[in-house]
C-alpha cells in the first residue's frame, strides 16, 4: 500500500498494488514525536483509499507529498499511512516487509531536521551559529563569527557562514536519536536529508551536500556505501552494483565508527593453544556488533520495538553469514556475541528488563522482552570491544547449545524465551561499589563524570582478595542492586571466564581474564548481570581459577 498523487490538484489517496505490480515510490523517514493524529486505521481506511485529506496531516507528511510530487514521481511510503496502525497482523507483516520498502524506494526522504512530525522540514534556515571545535580539541569551543550577506538564485537575500579549515561544526539532527530511523537510513539504497543545516544527497556513487560544506562530522556520518564483504576505508565511493553484500553505513548524526577494520590482528588461540583458523565471515560479525552499538545508543518510544526496529538489518546479514539469528546473536558467533557491556557515554541510566519471561506486571521498559545474555534485555546504549582488543583475546570457554523460542514463528521478531548453555571455569565472587577514594589522583571522578568500572570484584575463595572490576548490565548510584536481590531468593554471584589475554604488568608479562558475572536462581540456573576484567596477574594467582572442579556447565537464561 502506497500514497498515490495526483499532478492536477487532486487530492492523495491510499492505493494498494496488485501481485506483481511495481512502480516509482519515494519512502519518507522522520521522527513521529508522539502519536499520530491522522494514521490510517481500520475506520479511516476506506476513506482514505478515496481521498487523504492533505490539510489534516503533520506538517512533515505535507512537505514530503511536495517534494515527491515535484520531482515527479507518482508514489511515496509513509508509515503512518501504509501500514493499519490499529491492525496487528497487518503491521506485523508490513515491518517483517520493512527491508524491502526502503531497499527498494527510487530514495529516502529523511526528515533529519524535524524533532516531531508537526515540525516539517521545508522552512528557512536559521544562520550558523553552533559551537564548533578543532577536532581532537574538545574541551575549547569556538564560534562562527564572520558571516556575510548572499543573493540565492531566487531572489531572495540568505546567509553564508566561514568556517576556519579543519574546524567541524558540531549539529545534531533530531533524527539521529531515533531507532527506527536508523535501519531505515542504513537500508536505503539513496537518501535524500533535509539536515538542520543543509541538504544532503547520499547514494552508491556519492555524497553532496547544498551548503557546500564537507566537514568531517558529515563525512563520518554519511559515509558511502560499504561492502560487508571486504573492508575498504571510509569515505572511498563504491561504484554502483548489484552485489547483495553490499550495505549503506549512512547514520545522519555523529555516530563516527569505522566499520572497515578486520577482526583479527593477531591470531586467536583456542582452548587447546592452537592458532585459530579466522572465519570467512570475521568482518562481517564484527559489523554486526558495531551496528547493534550505534543502534542501542538511539531511543525507542515503545521499548517492545527493540527487536523490530533492527529486524531489517538483521535479515540483511543473515544470507551473508549463513547463520541463525538467536535472539540479538549469531549461533556461530554466540561467545563473542556476549562480549557487549553497558556502554560508558550512552549507558548511565541502562536498565534490564524483567528477569522472568513471565512477568508481564509493571512499566513497558522492564516487562521481559530477551534473556539477560542478549543485549537487547537492556534498555541504554551497550558496546562491544574494537576488533584489536578482540583479537588479543582468546577464548576459553565453549558455546554448547542455544535455544530461542520466537513469537509467531519470525526468527528475527519477538523472543518468548531463550536459553544458552556454556562450558567454562566459574569462580564465586562477591562484589563492592568503587567509590571515588578508590581511584588514584589522575583518575578522580565526579558525580556525574564517566565510570570505567562500577565495582570491584572480590575472590570468593582466597580471603575475598580483590581480583578484578566490573560493569554492570543496570547503572547503579550508591548500591549494588543485585546485593540486595540475592537476600530476596538468589543465591551467589559468579565470575564466568570467557576469554585470557596476554598483558604487560611492571613486573614483566601477565594473564588478565574477562568475562561475565552471574547470579545463580535456586532451580540452579544463572542470569546474566555485568562483564568482568581481572587485574593483571602471574600465572600462580590466577591459577586457583582454573581448577578442574571449577569447569562447569552453565546454563544462561
Amino acid at each position: 500500500m502506497v500514497i498515490e498523487l495526483f499532478g492536477n490538484g487532486q487530492p492523495p489517496r491510499l492505493y494498494t498494488s496488485d501481485v506483481g505490480e511495481s512502480g516509482r515510490y519515494v519512502a519518507l523517514s522522520y521522527c513521529w514525536g508522539g502519536p499520530q493524529p491522522a494514521s490510517t486505521t481500520t475506520k479511516t481506511l476506506a476513506v482514505y483509499a478515496e481521498r487523504i485529506p492533505v490539510e489534516n496531516q503533520p506538517r512533515t507528511i505535507q512537505d514530503a507529498i511536495r517534494v515527491t510530487r515535484e520531482l515527479g514521481i507518482r508514489y511515496l511510503w509513509v508509515d503512518s499511512l501504509c501500514i493499519i496502525q490499529d491492525d496487528d497482523a497487518h503491521k506485523a507483516r508490513e515491518i517483517a516487509n520493512m527491508r524491502s520498502v526502503y531497499e527498494n524506494a527510487v530514495f529516502t526522504l529523511c526528515a533529519s531536521s524535524a524533532k516531531k512530525s508537526s515540525d516539517g522540514f521545508l522552512h528557512r534556515r536559521k544562520a550558523l551559529t553552533h559551537p564548533i571545535t578543532s577536532l581532537g580539541y574538545r574541551s575549547r569551543d569556538y564560534f562562527v563569527s564572520f558571516e556575510m550577506d548572499y543573493r540565492c538564485p531566487d531572489g531572495r537575500n540568505g546567509k553564508v557562514s566561514l568556517v576556519g579549515d579543519q574546524m567541524s561544526i558540531l549539529h545534531h539532527d533530531p533524527i539521529v536519536d531515533r531507532a527506527w530511523t536508523f535501519q531505515e537510513s542504513l537500508l536505503s539504497s539513496r537518501c535524500l536529508v533535509y539536515s538542520t543545516t543543509q541538504m544532503v544527497w547520499r547514494c552508491r556513487t556519492a555524497f553532496k551536500t547544498t551548503g557546500g560544506l564537507l566537514d568531517w562530522g558529515n563525512w563520518m556520518s554519511n559515509a558511502p556505501l560499504l561492502d560487508l564483504g571486504e573492508p575498504g576505508p571510509i569515505g572511498r565511493l563504491k561504484k554502483p552494483t548489484d552485489d547483495p553484500r553490499m550495505i549503506s553505513m549512512f547514520t545522519m548524526g555523529n555516530d563516527m565508527y569505522n566499520l572497515t577494520g578486520r577482526t583479527a590482528n593477531r591470531p586467536r588461540k583456542g582452548l587447546d593453544g592452537q592458532v585459530l583458523e579466522p572465519s570467512p565471515t570475521a568482518d562481517i560479525y564484527l559489523k554486526w556488533m558495531k551496528i547493534v552499538s550505534l543502534y542501542t545508543s538511539r531511543q525507542l518510544t515503545d521499548p517492545s520495538d527493540k527487536f523490530r526496529a533492527i529486524a531489517g538489518i538483521a535479515r540483511k546479514f543473515a544470507p551473508l553469514l549463513d547463520d541463525q539469528y538467536c535472539a540479538g546473536l549469531w549461533r556461530s558467533n554466540t561467545l563473542d556475541g556476549l562480549a557487549w557491556q553497558r556502554n560508558l557515554y550512552g549507558g548511565r541510566n541502562a536498565t534490564r528488563t524483567s528477569s522472568s519471561s513471565f512477568d508481564f506486571s509493571g512499566p513497558p521498559e522492564k516487562k521481559w522482552r530477551a534473556p539477560s545474555w542478549s543485549w537487547a534485555s537492556m534498555n541504554g546504549a551497550i558496546s562491544y570491544p574494537d576488533q584489536m582488543a578482540l583479537s588479543t583475546m582468546d577464548p576459553i570457554a565453549q558455546i554448547t547449545d542455544v535455544f530461542v523460542e520466537n513469537m509467531n514463528e519470525d526468527p528475527f521478531g519477538d523472543v518468548f524465551w531463550g536459553e544458552l548453555w556454556i562450558e567454562g571455569w566459574l569462580r564465586r565472587v562477591n562484589i563492592e561499589p568503587i567509590t571515588e577514594e578508590d581511584w588514584p589522583d589522575r583518575l578522580k571522578f565526579k558525580r556525574d563524570d564517566l565510570r570505567f568500572a562500577d565495582v570491584f570484584i572480590r575472590d570468593g575463595e582466597r580471603d575475598g582478595i580483590r581480583c578484578g572490576s566490573a560493569m554492570l548490565d543496570e547503572s547503579i548510584d550508591g548500591v549494588v542492586p543485585y546485593q540486595w536481590e540475592c537476600e530476596h531468593g538468589l543465591e551467589e554471584i559468579y565470575a564466568l571466564s570467557l576469554y585470557r589475554s596476554n598483558c604487560w604488568a611492571v613486573d614483566g608479562r601477565a594473564l588478565r581474564v574477562h568475562g561475565i558475572l552471574l547470579v545463580k536462581w535456586p532451580i540452579g540456573n544463572y542470569n546474566r548481570i555485568g562483564w568482568f576484567d581481572s587485574f593483571a596477574s602471574d600465572m600462580e594467582e590466577i591459577k586457583p581459577w582454573f581448577v578442574r572442579e571449577n569447569y562447569e556447565a552453565v546454563q544462561l537464561v
